[in-house]
């Protein structure tokens, strides 16, 4: 009998021998995007728990550092497994096709499973032009405008929450929080091209025109980019934050400025205990034109030179999958990146952020509508075709003309032109080399 315990005993060490011998790992690049990472670890675990020959190696990369150690990774031949990612357009040539394994995994069509999964990003587009799925959409950040509730009743202000401010109405609303004292500051809004393009869109502009050529500095433009600078020259805005490094946030955090112009990726940290010291809210995005609401999606992403391609197609197809992506959305208030759940709607759990969300996704519905040349400059800018290549590529030229301007060194016009010429001698280059 003892020796049959042995034998036996040395069998199962030997079977748990061979399966952690067997145990793949995944490298998964990511960047934070607030305060999300206990949440990406813990489905992390959930998933190698129902999957224990598969280790998930999270690659946390800061996200200043993120896209050049990415690229990096990618020229030198050692690509991640996975990563996240906020499109696709970058990584097209180095992406997995995920197709072939999605009816196994989902038990839909791949024309279904992309009809109902699309959200925000360029992946039905890829299906249509190349039948290729590159990417998944995870999940997406509206732009949004937060405000001190404190503030805002101290200069006897109130804040819409239904039909926006007209940008009059705003600046009227900016100039009244500065003289009454309420804060020092009306507004600190965040240094990113993307989140400055929310008024060239609002103004009826647009990055390109339908025939690919850049008309950034046509007249709805320079409006934009007057508006913006003027904020400046008022004093309505800290000039700290885009001609130096300044984060934007801490203006708002420490109350010297009574609007926040962000996105939804700051409602978690908004809403922990100890952020700030003061009630906050959230507003419809002040509109000129039209309503106009920008989206920051998030794609995750698998790399064609993997030696696992089922493995990572099966890891993120189950982390975009409607449960997982349910709870994601839950604990970050995030929006989902689905087509079926942006329909559904998700219930957060929380009356606070319930509310919060309503505001935002009503106003982002709004935002999306046909009105004009928008969405479809939006697409064409940024999610589609040679255009949105040269923005994605070629942006921190848009951003430092931006501070050209706020600084004095070139006038609106004279900052816009810069960007036009500049990148239209990119889309040149480009159908040239192609």
């Amino acid at each position: 009998m003892k020796k049959v315990f042995v034998a036996l005993s040395v069998l199962l060490v030997g079977l748990m021998f061979v399966a952690f011998a067997q145990q793949i790992t995944l490298t998964f690049a990511y960047f934070t995007d607030g305060p999300d990472l206990p949440v990406i670890q813990s489905l992390i675990a959930q998933y190698e728990q129902l999957h224990p020959d598969i280790k998930i190696n999270l690659l946390n990369i800061p996200y200043s550092d993120y896209a050049q150690k990415l690229s990096t990774m990618i020229q030198g031949g050692t690509p991640p497994d996975i990563a996240r990612a906020g499109d696709i357009i970058p990584y097209q040539d180095v992406a997995l096709n995920i197709a072939k394994y999605i009816p196994s995994f989902t038990g839909e069509s791949v024309e279904q499973w992309v009809k109902n999964h699309s959200g925000f990003t360029s992946m039905e587009y890829w299906y249509k032009t190349r039948n290729e799925v590159l990417g998944i959409p995870w999940d997406a950040g509206a732009h949004a405008l937060f405000y001190n509730k404190d503030e805002f009743e101290r200069a006897g202000i109130t804040a819409p929450s239904t039909a926006p401010w007209t940008w009059e109405q705003w600046e009227y609303a900016m100039e009244k929080i500065v003289k009454s004292g309420a804060a020092k500051y009306a507004l600190t809004y965040e240094k990113t091209s993307y989140r400055w393009s929310n008024l060239l869109y609002q103004a009826g502009g647009e990055i390109w025109n339908s025939k690919d050529q850049c008309v950034i500095n046509n007249a709805e433009g320079v409006r934009a980019l007057s508006f913006f600078v003027s904020l400046f020259r008022k004093n309505l805005i800290p000039e700290s934050v885009w001609v130096g490094n300044t984060p934007a946030f801490s203006y708002f955090q420490n109350g010297l400025a009574a609007m926040f112009y962000s996105g939804t990726w700051m409602i978690p940290e908004l809403m922990q205990k100890g952020t700030v010291n003061f009630k906050w809210g959230v507003m419809p995005l002040p509109m000129d034109k039209v309503n106009a609401v920008m989206t920051g999606p998030k794609v995750i992403i698998g790399f064609k030179s993997t030696k696992y391609p089922k493995q990572v197609a099966e890891f993120m197809l189950w982390l975009t999958s409607k449960p997982i992506l349910t709870e994601w959305c839950q604990k970050l208030g995030a929006i989902p990146a689905n087509h079926e759940l942006l329909e559904e709607g998700i219930d957060y759990g929380n009356p606070e952020l319930n509310s919060v969300m309503k505001i935002i996704l009503t106003d982002l519905n709004k935002g999306t509508q046909v009105q004009g040349n928008w969405p479809a400059n939006f697409q064409r800018d940024w999610i589609v075709g040679n255009t949105a290549v040269i923005t994605q590529t070629y942006y921190p030229r848009l951003v430092q003309d931006i501070v050209n301007a706020i600084s004095g060194t070139m006038t609106p016009q004279q900052a816009l032109n810069d960007v036009a010429n500049y990148f239209n001698e990119q889309m040149k280059n480009l159908k040239t080399s192609s």
